[in-house]
């Protein structure tokens, strides 16, 4: 399965690659713009991924503080990145099921694994 997910990015860089500009207009184009941010220093181009609203609750600050974290995870890192796409499940209940999803295969995209979501991670 990991030799799948592997040539699936590999394909979705090399496609990505072959167009002039990224935009953030899918989960994983926003997410690769997330990770590059802090590469290029661009902590404007980091900002303007959050909406409107989430970046007024969070403040300058914490947002600052967050590109930092992805500076040093960066920094750290060997350069290999891996993408998993997952949805979150909300009952009336307030019960939660994170559904870790695979990428699509043949237009079809499976579950992975569900995680119950415990009590105390509820309010992330």
């Amino acid at each position: 399965m990991s030799r799948k997910v592997t040539i699936s990015l590999l394909l979705l860089i090399i496609v990505v690659g072959c167009t002039s500009e990224i935009k953030p207009d899918s989960p994983e184009n926003t997410t690769m713009l997330l990770n590059v941010s802090p590469v290029h220093n661009d902590f404007d181009a980091f900002t303007n991924l959050f909406n409107e609203g989430r970046q007024e609750y969070l403040g300058k600050q914490k947002l600052k503080e967050q590109f930092e974290d992805l500076v040093q995870m960066n920094d750290r890192s060997s350069g290999s990145l891996s993408f998993r796409n997952f949805e979150l499940l909300t009952f009336d209940t307030g019960e939660m099921v994170l559904v870790n999803l695979t990428p699509e295969i043949a237009g079809e995209v499976k579950v992975e694994d569900i995680v119950i979501v415990p009590d105390e991670m509820k309010n992330f």
